[in-house]
């Protein structure tokens, strides 16, 4: 696999796995509905005031470690996207700055393999 699909790659597989983790936790919930309430409800009565409790609800065990992993991977996949449209403007603010002519610096995005549309980018 090439360099340039590495993002890419990267943010399928962490999709992937949240959406795994995601059929594991309501396959688990539908299986074992009752006794997994009850095991919430005793985990409110035995750690009152708990911060973890505002976070992760009254999840226990299982479910609090898929919690867990859903929660990383959706940070994961948001930070992803979010430094790819940086990037993204990025280059696109020196395609308009080369095309333009105002620009004498290597495009930072000419070793990455981004391509934009000439007629996006001309002044």
């Amino acid at each position: 696999m090439s360099t340039d699909h590495a993002d890419v790659a990267l943010l399928a597989g962490t999709m992937s796995l949240s959406c795994l983790a995601s059929i594991v936790q309501q396959t688990h919930t539908i299986v074992r509905w009752n006794d997994i309430k009850t095991e919430q409800w005793q985990n409110v009565m035995n750690n009152v005031g708990n911060p973890e409790l505002n976070i992760t609800g009254a999840s226990t065990g299982l479910d609090l470690v898929v919690f867990y992993i859903q929660y990383y991977t959706y940070n994961v996949e948001s930070l992803l996207v979010l430094f790819w449209y940086a990037f993204f403007g990025v280059c696109l603010a020196q395609q308009y700055a080369d095309c333009a002519g105002r620009s004498s610096s290597p495009s930072p995005c000419s070793s990455s393999g981004v391509q934009l549309d000439p007629a996006i980018t001309s002044p």
